[in-house]
């Protein structure tokens, strides 16, 4: 997918313009320093926090996220809690 700027009013149409992406491109890498145990983790419950449940569901249960990111369920859980 190319690179593009999408210009969103709030953290709100920020949240759903990254889920729209999400669904679209299903990345199989994602890299980042602390990808793992911060900015995944922090994402999700965000979204969690702003939207619900219904729309962090789209881009996948927060479990399955860090496991897909090679966490065990019981790391998930502890990142998670």
């Amino acid at each position: 997918f190319p690179s593009h700027d999408t210009a969103c009013s709030d953290e709100l149409d920020l949240l759903r313009e990254f889920i729209a992406f999400w669904v679209e491109a299903y990345p199989d890498i994602i890299t980042g320093w602390n990808v793992k145990f911060f900015d995944i983790p922090y994402l999700i419950n965000r979204i969690l926090k702003v939207l619900g449940e219904e729309e962090a569901n789209k881009i996948a249960t927060k479990i399955a996220i860090l496991e897909r990111l090679g966490l065990t369920q019981e790391e998930a859980s502890l990142i998670l809690a």
